[in-house]
């Protein structure tokens, strides 16, 4: 048994398929809080979407919207990591 490592008391797993375990769940961590980001920066691109529903002429029409240029740098931001 390995002592204070988070899958002791988990019998079925051994020392290699306990670290990739760890490992796994770190990585979902770390992709839940990037999805999590992601989601923000979309917020109010999406809420302009509100005014032009239903959706009509979804591939030919334009949207003259207005965003804050924090909303358009969060947005770069995002995704520039």
């Amino acid at each position: 048994r390995l002592y204070n490592h988070p899958c002791e008391d988990n019998s079925d797993y051994g020392p290699l398929l306990c670290g990739l375990r760890v490992a796994a769940m770190e990585e979902i961590k770390t992709l839940r809080a990037r999805i999590a980001e992601l989601q923000e920066a979309l917020k109010p691109f999406a809420k302009s979407a509100d005014g032009y529903d239903p959706n009509v002429g979804d591939d030919e029409a334009t949207a003259m919207v207005m965003f804050k240029i924090g909303e358009l740098r969060a947005a770069r931001l995002a995704l520039e990591k």
